[in-house]
């Protein structure tokens, strides 16, 4: 999966920054005289209460107590606290999991070189999920940082100039810098999606994966039976043959020595051919146990990728709230009504800036780019 493309940087709040900005936003409805107008109304409000309001850096450690948005209920919040805490731990379980599977496709490469070139395409398989969700894992926590410090530069500078009163600002004014934010915010509820859907492909590449070594399993195990069925086989027609030649070198006199040669000549072959068994039944049971560990540890590796797709839709639904209250608040045609939709959404933004910083701060925990390294048991090492 090629790397994913920050696009909440192309939110328009550079303004928010008091810098100029060319870009105008298609079917917005102004013109790109209106834009500079807009522009630069708020940078003289922002050259006036410059001392009011700092911008916070993204992923900074607990802030105070946030207003709780009325969108979420309180299970959603804890389910979204509790996912967030899970991330660290998950994606540690995850690089073990990875390891493990590494190790057991090099036991099988090493146990049966007849079947190399289906175990390299297990294992580049494996491969490509590795790098996967490590793209996914840089990526969004990259995104996380620059959205969670876009978000809280909206709510210290944007927000208290949608606040003030309207003898400084008109509603007019406020309410189309309103409606560039809703039109952009659409880029990133897109970005967000494709970190659930990327999430979602790796689930996919992961069941595609358990079927192929399954897969796997039942055409070495079938060679394996069949061989030990044929070696039973031999096994049985050289006891006849033993019998037979017993029977046929009695009516011969001297020649009990040639028997004894004989029998010894057969019963070591027979010995052989039991070594064999053993060693094809040995096959099955290894075969089944490195196969079983490798199935169970890319169902972990899918649980935890469920997890941060759990958090990602979370975020996707509070970029869509904040999207419905943009739009909800620029709709005002009301200074009142204006100013208790903005209220409501600061709230809404402090609870998508609370998400992202989180996820941020919980993959600054763990080291994402040691994923496509290949791990091998030290049982395997010469």
């Amino acid at each position: 999966m090629p790397p994913m493309q920050s696009r909440l940087a192309d939110i328009p709040f550079v303004s928010a920054r008091g810098e100029e900005t060319k870009q105008t936003t298609p079917n917005s409805g102004s013109s790109a005289s209106d834009e500079i107008t807009l522009v630069g109304s708020f940078k003289a409000f922002r050259g006036r209460h410059l001392h009011r309001t700092q911008p916070q850096t993204a992923v900074d450690g607990p802030g105070t107590d946030r207003p709780t948005s009325a969108t979420r209920t309180p299970n959603d919040l804890t389910t979204v606290k509790s996912s967030i805490e899970q991330i660290a731990p998950s994606v540690r379980s995850v690089k073990v999991a990875f390891d493990k599977v590494d190790s057991c496709v090099w036991a099988l490469l090493l146990k049966f070189p007849r079947d190399s070139d289906d175990l390299r395409k297990i294992k580049n398989n494996w491969k490509d999920i590795k790098e996967s969700y490590a793209n996914v894992l840089r990526d969004s926590s990259k995104i996380a940082i620059q959205g969670a410090s876009t978000v809280m530069d909206f709510i210290a500078n944007m927000l208290p100039f949608l606040q003030v009163h309207e003898s400084e600002v008109t509603l007019e004014d406020k309410v189309k810098e309103l409606k560039r934010y809703t039109e952009n915010i659409q880029k990133d509820s897109q970005l967000a999606r494709e970190f659930s859907l990327a999430l979602g492909n790796v689930q996919e590449q992961l069941t595609d994966f358990k079927f192929d070594c399954i897969g796997f399993k039942r055409l070495v195990e079938g060679s394996l039976i069949e061989s030990i069925k044929k070696l039973e086989t031999e096994i049985r027609n050289l006891d006849s043959r033993v019998q037979f030649l017993k029977r046929a070198f009695a009516f011969i006199r001297g020649a009990k020595k040639k028997e004894q040669n004989n029998r010894l000549r057969v019963a070591a072959e027979v010995q052989k051919r039991n070594a064999d068994i053993i060693a094809g039944r040995a096959g099955i049971l290894f075969l089944d146990n490195e196969v079983q560990e490798i199935v169970g540890n890319a169902e972990v590796v899918g649980q935890e990728t469920g997890l941060l797709r759990t958090v990602w839709n979370f975020i996707e639904d509070d970029i869509h709230y904040v999207e419905a209250q943009l739009r909800f608040s620029s709709e005002s045609t009301n200074a009142k009504i204006f100013s208790v939709r903005v209220q409501e959404l600061e709230v809404k933004y402090r609870t998508l800036h609370e998400c992202l910083r989180n996820y941020a701060c919980a993959l600054s925990q763990v080291d994402t780019m040691d994923f496509t390294e290949t791990a091998v048991s030290p049982r395997l090492e010469v």
